[in-house]
């Protein structure tokens, strides 16, 4: 009989290629896995991936207003309880961050035999927009749980980060790369023609979201000092519309 393994994620898992990889990597192996995610967006329910299965949970408390702190909180709670209450029966829980490994630790306490996944996707400690508290709890429940799970990390220097702060073994632990999938190379000009830049222009590209934390404010005071440097700002979006943010 084939272990059942849910792979948890607190997002509605509409882009995430690592998540698909990896239970995609299980599925193939002869696990069966079930991503579940939370259902907001243009996404469906229910989904199936190859032999993946993908449920996304609808929140009966997600008709209350967002921004409300207390709101919030019901569904968030509302949230978790489906979710050990649903699936606490199964062998393994792969937790995507560090929130689901916190439900995971939950669950634990229902079902002893639960074995899990810690997938840190970062130095969880330290990530952008964490605060005091937050970080406070991270570093408590690592402390507690941590050498009681099996822990995969990105990079060999946030293994060895667990490693001295945890004393985490390399038996319990597996550095798993985020890469895309392979494909052929094309050289291209594509970027630069939609821009309106020569093919001589040097093109600087800073790829993920424009939020604090970033640096990017001091990305920007560099480049303005740049001789060849083009004032022009884009996002993706923008971009597909052809129009510039600034």
């Amino acid at each position: 009989m084939s272990k059942k393994v849910v792979s948890l994620l607190f997002s509605n898992y509409k882009n995430d290629n690592r998540v698909f990889k990896m239970a995609n990597s299980l599925a193939e192996n002869g696990y069966d896995v079930t991503i579940l995610a939370l259902c907001y967006g243009d996404v469906p329910e229910l989904e199936s991936q190859g032999k993946i299965n993908v449920r996304r949970l609808k929140l009966k408390s997600g008709a209350l207003p967002s921004g409300n702190k207390l709101f919030g909180s019901i569904k968030y709670l509302e949230f978790i309880f489906r979710i050990i209450w649903g699936y606490r029966k199964a062998d393994i829980w792969h937790c995507n961050d560090f929130k689901p490994f916190m439900v995971g630790v939950m669950a634990r306490f229902f079902n002893r035999k639960l074995k899990l996944v810690y997938d840190c996707h970062e130095l969880e400690s330290e990530r952008n927009g964490v605060t005091n508290i937050e970080r406070f709890l991270v570093l408590k429940v690592e402390k507690w749980f941590i050498k009681k799970s099996f822990v995969i990390h990105v990079s060999e220097g946030i293994k060895n980060y667990y490693k001295t702060k945890y004393g985490t073994a390399d038996s319990q632990t597996e550095i798993i790369l985020n890469t895309p999938h392979t494909s052929a190379y094309v050289k291209s000009n594509v970027l630069k023609e939609r821009l309106n830049l020569l093919p001589e222009d040097k093109l600087y590209i800073y790829q993920g979201g424009l939020m604090k934390g970033r640096g990017i404010e001091t990305l920007l005071t560099v480049f303005t000092e740049l001789s060849d440097f083009i004032s022009h700002l884009w996002d993706m979006e923008s971009l597909k519309q052809n129009k510039a943010c600034f």
